[in-house]
């Protein structure tokens, strides 16, 4: 076992594979770009389960290989117990599943809505920002130009180093012209918790969002019909 962190840690991550290589690439990417964990790593099966099963060790999220699964590690109140897929074939009952063959952005974005959705620990994920500012364009006119003079500022608040969240509230909008359809979430998931007592409004849009890769817009499809 292997523990790394520094400065700025709150969440204490244990992570469980027989792959090496794997583990101290993920373990040196979550150091290297992110102080939000303190990082456990276990290649031994024995050493994890006596870690786990040490009452004295913190443990916020656990994620290991199937071969690594019996039953003491159900019975510690963990957070997050996941388990490391390749597929969706992988999936367990009672375990999160947890693609190793992504992008390590997008596994690390993964494992913290995960952690999110369970402790409702919203600013796992998202830190403030003091400097946020909203800008709205509204005309009752169709086809004036509200997406394209949105986009247009949208991309030159990038080009300056700024990062933006686009959303278009418009029954009919023409960003789909613009901006390409994003492979997943929809604005109809946000208004849903939005009438659903008890939900969590922002974890459902931070779910919903995505991220252009060519005008580096985050934004979520927006509806065609109300």
């Amino acid at each position: 076992m292997r523990e790394t962190g520094g400065q700025g840690v709150s969440i204490n991550i244990v992570l469980g594979d027989l792959d090496e290589f794997f583990l101290d690439r993920f373990s040196n990417y979550l150091n290297e770009k992110s102080n939000t964990f303190n990082v456990g790593v276990f290649t031994s099966k024995d050493s994890l389960h006596n870690y786990v099963n040490d009452k004295n060790n913190t443990i916020d999220i656990l994620i290991l290989t199937t071969s690594f699964i019996d039953e003491s590690i159900t019975k510690r109140n963990i957070p997050v117990i996941g388990i490391w897929s390749e597929s969706s074939q992988n999936a367990i009952d009672g375990f999160t599943s947890f693609n190793k063959f992504q992008k390590a952005s997008n596994l690390v974005e993964s494992i913290l809505m995960t952690y999110a959705e369970k402790t409702g620990c919203f600013e796992s994920v998202v830190k403030g920002h003091k400097s946020v500012k909203i800008i709205c364009i509204y005309s009752p006119v169709g086809g004036c130009g509200k997406t394209t003079l949105s986009i247009a500022l949208s991309s030159a608040f990038i080009q300056n180093g700024a990062n933006v969240f686009y959303l278009n509230w418009e029954k009919l909008n023409s960003t789909i012209g613009i901006i390409p359809h994003a492979p997943h979430g929809s604005l109809s998931e946000v208004f849903l918790a939005l009438k659903t007592k008890g939900a969590n409004v922002g974890l459902k849009i931070l779910a919903n969002r995505y991220q252009d890769p060519s005008s580096r817009i985050f934004f979520i499809n927006a509806l065609s019909v109300w």
